[in-house]
Order: C-alpha cells, then structure tokens, then sequence
C-alpha cells in the first residue's frame, strides 16, 4: 500500500500497518539526533548542544501531541427547549477534539417516549464553527441523567443537516415516566476529527 505523503482528509492520520513508517517519517530529524547521541555515547560523551537540541525536540514533539489540550469552554448555543448547562470542549493534537456537554430540558415535556426509547430527533445544541466535526459522529452519555445517544452532525451532512448540530435520537425508557420532562439534565460525549484542525 503506497502511503500518501499529503493525508487527504485534511489532519495528520495514521493508516492501518502504517503507524510506525508515518511516525518515523514524522520525526526523522528527532530520531537521526538521537540515534547519532546514542551511538557515540561508548565512544564520547554526547556535546552539550546535542543533549540541548535532543530535548528540545522531544518537547517539541511532546507539545504537538497535546496541542491545545487544555479544556475551553465555548459557547455552544443550545436549540428552542433546551439550556446548556456546561460545556468543555478540549483539542487533543493531530486534528482531533474531544466534546462534554451537559444540557437539560426547558422547553414543555417529550411525551410518548416509546417501549425502544426510539424518539423523534431532537436538536439540542449547536456547537461552535471552530468545533464542528469532519463527520458525523455518534454521541452518548458520558454520566448525567438518563442515558441517551445521537449524533453530532458534521461536513458531510452540510448544507441539508448544520454541521455541529448535535441531535437527541433515543434515551432509556424510564419506568416513572415515559416522558423527557422539563427540568430533566443530560449529557453527551465524544471523541471527532475536527473539520478544521
């Protein structure tokens, strides 16, 4: 399988039984330096500039795997019968984002939740355009309320369904009701390529 040197989904990805040559291509310089400290290290001590290069390096490296870690709240705008409660949206490195949004019913109460828990979709939110997803995804509950699942909408669905459009397709059929009532909180996880890395 011949690897493209340009991934053409628009991130850095790693293809099945590729992932040490794309790593290694990735940082030849690093492992060339380190290489070279190592072969010498029974001969002659490695220069200072060497050692000071090598680790800067790693750092490097280290930071572009966590790049943009840290956890942002944004403002993910909630749909007509919705609040959102919280939202931590945090990018991981090499083009991915991880998403928690806890949201609660404002609007009047879901009734007829079906035996399946199949109901009707429900926006729910929409994320940021700095956000959305390169696909769509599915999404679920992460530890809020009942659990329910969807999707989080991405280019792919554009323009018909808007990308970063998160929608509620099912939840747990609760035996004290079979509705989603006012008041009741949710939460939704997951783990997306962004669309704009």
């Amino acid at each position: 399988m011949t690897t493209p040197t340009t991934p053409v989904y628009g991130f850095p990805y790693v293809a099945e039984g590729e992932s040490m040559y794309l790593w290694r291509e990735r940082n030849e310089a690093t492992l060339q330096l380190l290489e070279s400290v190592l072969l010498t290290k029974d001969v002659a001590a490695p220069g200072a500039a060497d050692l000071a290069t090598l680790a800067a390096r790693v750092t490097a490296l280290e930071n572009k795997a966590v790049a943009g870690a840290s956890v942002t709240t944004v403002p993910v705008v909630a749909a007509t019968g919705w609040a959102v409660n919280s939202s931590k949206l945090r990018k991981i490195g090499y083009g991915m984002a991880a998403m928690l949004v806890t949201f609660s019913r404002t609007g009047a109460n879901i009734t007829g939740v079906p035996s399946n828990g199949n109901i009707a979709n429900q926006d729910v939110f929409t994320l940021p355009t700095a956000w959305r997803p390169l696909h769509t995804v599915a999404v679920t509950t992460a530890a809020t309320g009942r659990i329910a699942a969807g999707y989080l909408a991405g280019d792919d669905l554009a323009p018909g369904i808007t990308s970063g459009l998160c929608r509620m397709t099912a939840v747990t059929v609760d035996t004290a009701s079979t509705s989603i009532v006012t008041g009741e909180s949710f939460d939704f996880l997951a783990v997306y390529p962004l669309a704009t890395p």
